[in-house]
């Protein structure tokens, strides 16, 4: 068997009832998590959206600087919940890992943490982000990440970074420019090969992806040589991106040798988790 679902989206009330649990339990999660919570009370009653805050966290004790709302919630699922362990893997001291779409370093702390003789590339293209992943990494004196003010893509390229949303960490990336220039920015982009020979990596211990839907160009039209130094691949996917769906991964993987296991998300059913692991290392 080389993948399983797990936590199928229920339906009905039932499926009301898991969602309405999750949001209280959440509640919970960063009362308990977070120091100064009366921030996050201020966030999401008073703050305006782009005015920085800074976020005290007991476990991990962390600081970290967040802008909105969405920002709150990605800490609390990323480094509250670690919903990427728990998806996936937990990960080894000296381990490298490639965050793609790090945005202000959620993620890419917990990683950089865990790996502590190991070392942590992330890669955020919008500016927004990648100063507060900096600034983030700043603050909590850490040394061995190296950031990368670029995307991945499927091939060295030029992307569309559309911000129509208003709320950065829902940024997609797109190859065809549009004419409301006003809600976009032209970023440059390189192939998930060519961030692997940027930091002379031979082999890659785990690569993390939230980068709304381009884990599909990346993943599905990387050279195939990069999959023999790949070990294991965490991410968030994001359904009908271009019309895609995670059972292409799925497939994909599997036939690449992996193992795979996918948690679908409680509350939205066009997200989830998708971990692969190469069957070698089960």
């Amino acid at each position: 068997m080389t993948s399983e679902h797990q936590m199928k989206p229920k339906s009905g009330i039932f499926r009301r009832f898991a969602i309405w649990g999750y949001y209280f339990r959440s509640i919970f999660t960063m009362l308990l998590g977070i120091k100064n919570w009366l921030e996050v009370l201020i966030i999401f009653l008073i703050n305006s959206e782009g005015n920085v805050r800074t976020l005290k966290l007991r476990k991990p004790q962390l600081l970290i600087n967040v802008r909105s709302r969405m920002d709150v919630w990605s800490v609390k699922e990323a480094l509250l919940d670690r919903f990427y362990t728990l998806c996936g893997t937990e990960i080894g001291e000296d381990w490298t890992v490639m965050d793609i779409g790090a945005a202000i370093g959620e993620f890419t702390l917990l990683a950089a943490l865990q790996a502590s003789k190991g070392r942590v590339i992330a890669y955020e293209p919008f500016s927004g982000s990648f100063d507060l992943l900096r600034d983030n990494l700043a603050q909590n004196t850490i040394s061995n990440v190296i950031i990368h003010k670029i995307a991945v893509w499927s091939k060295d390229d030029e992307l569309e970074l559309d911000f129509s949303l208003a709320e950065p960490l829902q940024m997609k990336s797109e190859k065809s420019y549009s004419e409301t220039a006003h809600s976009h920015i032209i970023t440059p982009a390189i192939s998930l090969q060519h961030a692997m020979t940027q930091n002379d990596l031979i082999d890659l211990d785990l690569l993390k992806l939230d980068c709304e839907g381009a884990e599909f160009p990346i993943l599905l039209d990387a050279d195939p040589n990069v999959w023999s130094h790949i070990k294991r691949v965490i991410m968030e996917y994001h359904d009908g991106y271009q019309g895609h769906h995670h059972n292409e991964l799925v497939e994909f993987f599997s036939t690449n040798g992996f193992y795979v296991k996918v948690t679908p998300n409680i509350v939205h059913p066009e997200l989830g988790y998708l971990y692969a692991k190469k069957n070698s290392l089960m």
